[in-house]
């Protein structure tokens, strides 16, 4: 399952509403695709001219680029962080309904056993009714 189905899933999952869904994944395709098409590129030297103005104006370019690469570089690796945790959160709650699903059979079969034994038992006399 790739990773903008599973936040379809679990926002699903949680009781938002369509619409909003749908404008969500609609951000993570778009983004998703800009990041992989558009790729910083460095400027070359001299691009701005030869003065010094135009190789100042290249080495703030240049740095620049850099700051927008990290930037990528480290939104990609929040948005890692971001799936691995909801993929933990969807897999807590996949456990915490296994266990309330188990721990409700135990209490059902609790009520039916005491259910059963007061039915069949006489509180006044103390003897069995059955």
């Amino acid at each position: 399952m790739n990773f903008i189905a599973e936040v379809s899933g679990v926002l699903t999952g949680i009781g938002v509403d369509q619409d909003t869904i749908d404008t969500i994944k609609g951000v993570l395709y778009t983004n998703q695709e800009l990041l992989h098409e558009d790729q910083p590129t460095t400027s070359t030297v001299g691009a701005f001219g030869r003065s010094a103005a135009g190789a100042d104006l290249d080495t703030q370019t240049a740095t620049a680029h850099e700051h927008v690469v990290e930037a990528l570089k480290e939104m990609i690796k929040g948005l890692g962080i971001y799936s691995q945790n909801l993929t933990t959160f969807m897999q807590g709650m996949d456990d915490t309904d296994t266990e309330q699903q188990e721990l409700y059979g135990t209490v059902r079969q609790s009520v039916q056993a005491a259910g059963h034994y007061l039915n069949h038992h006489d509180f006044h006399d103390h003897q069995d009714g059955a």
